[in-house]
């Protein structure tokens, strides 16, 4: 999304109070957090923890669009209020701004390094760059295609259609007008072609390929990460993330409706409406690969890391899935986010990195967000009732993921806030 360059901290007086220092870490962290993707349980903790270090009073309020600021006692405290637009998640440089936090201390020196360190990581540019962003959305969509049951031909298509989605958000999402119609254009498009390539290659389950095209664009994290906003007591920015997720999966089924309306324009194509037959158990990991890799560019994190984040994905998608067989998807979804959290906890202790590293991709492969989506284009086509269902089993399992997250955050806490 369209990011906001951290406060400025240079041409600053040697002199600088202390507590001014302290003040201005604290400032020049949230903000740096906040754009790169963390959420507000774990930002305001995230700054709680070092405003204690350099005792600085403080109290911290984020929504998902400002951070809130209070410094000093009540009734002369000061209040600063810092207007954030939504980045994406950048698991690089959120791993860095973790190190930072760890490693600042009390003396004024250690704080200017550390704001100095701040600003040098969010000045770096951002990697990667659009040649392995762009593929690495391709990748993701066409391995999803399989994992929703789709076969050869619906996971090319797919592939086509996040090759595009990642052009076109490339392009658009610099610009702050396009960006508002981005996923109501992506929806159109992906639909567009399925369509075409069901009239001009062979019937495919035009359904499954636009909806894997658009996997990456589902904002099933986004609800996940709202749900568990809201269980951990942050109402506000709960809310008002949620909304934004069940907007963007409305923007996403109204251009999908477009496109479907647009393609009537076109002779009756064939298509496949049964349910292809679902990826054999022991192809998992072969179908993973890529997407691991995929998910390793698109969340900006370290290449050293792709290792974990595989292991990650392949385990609790692989555990989510078995017990999705045997006691349903809401069981399911808890024992695959419990299996994740507890090994990426595991993994934050042993390497001193966080946890976000390898929990985040995981969730990728457990989020609710292709059923949003399937109730979203129901109720497009009037089946309101089928719609509506669809909703409440997507809050189901978002509940059932965040339920996962919290036992295996009390059974094994990460060692580090991020």
């Amino acid at each position: 999304m369209i990011q906001t360059s951290p406060i400025r901290t240079t041409d600053r007086p040697d002199d600088e109070a202390p507590d001014d220092l302290g003040r201005r870490f604290v400032l020049v962290l949230g903000r740096a957090l906040h754009v790169y993707g963390a959420p507000a349980h774990m930002l305001e903790e995230a700054l709680d923890l070092a405003a204690r270090r350099l005792d600085v009073r403080g109290q911290f309020f984020s929504t998902p669009t400002s951070l809130f600021a209070g410094f000093g006692v009540p009734p002369d405290q000061r209040t600063i209020l810092l207007r954030v637009e939504p980045g994406e998640v950048n698991l690089r440089k959120l791993t860095a701004l973790g190190n930072v936090l760890s490693g600042v201390t009390g003396d004024p020196d250690s704080i200017r390094a550390g704001i100095a360190e701040v600003e040098t990581i969010v000045a770096e540019r951002p990697r990667p760059g659009p040649l392995v962003a762009i593929p690495a959305n391709a990748a993701v969509a066409a391995s999803a295609a399989l994992l929703l049951g789709g076969g050869w031909v619906e996971s090319a298509v797919a592939g086509v259609i996040g090759l595009g989605a990642g052009t076109l958000a490339h392009f658009m999402l610099r610009h702050r007008r396009l960006a508002r119609i981005f996923e109501l254009i992506a929806g159109a498009l992906a639909m567009a072609i399925s369509v075409l390539a069901a009239h001009w290659i062979q019937p495919l389950s035009i359904h499954t390929a636009a909806l894997a095209g658009l996997i990456v664009l589902l904002p099933g994290l986004t609800l996940t990460v709202a749900v568990s906003e809201l269980a951990s007591r942050h109402l506000a920015s709960g809310t008002a993330r949620l909304m934004g997720a069940l907007m963007i999966l409305f923007s996403l089924g109204f251009g999908v409706a477009i496109g479907l309306r647009a393609a009537a324009w076109l002779p009756p194509a064939e298509t496949s409406l049964a349910v292809p037959a679902r990826v054999p158990d022991w192809m998992i990991v072969a179908v993973l690969l890529p997407t691991a890799w995929g998910l390793t560019a698109l969340f900006r994190a370290r290449w050293r890391d792709f290792g974990p984040i595989l292991a990650a994905t392949v385990t609790g998608f692989a555990v989510s899935r078995a017990v999705t067989a045997a006691a349903g998807p809401e069981v399911g979804s808890t024992a695959g986010a419990f299996v994740l959290a507890l090994g990426s906890n595991l993994l934050s202790r042993a390497r001193r990195v966080p946890a976000m590293t390898t929990l985040l991709p995981g969730l990728i492969m457990l989020v609710p967000g292709s059923i949003g989506f399937r109730g979203i284009a129901s109720m497009m086509n009037a089946d309101v009732t089928g719609g509506t269902q669809a909703v409440f089993t997507m809050l189901m399992v978002a509940m059932s993921i965040v339920a996962g997250l919290f036992f295996a955050s009390v059974l094994v806490p990460a060692r580090q806030v991020l």
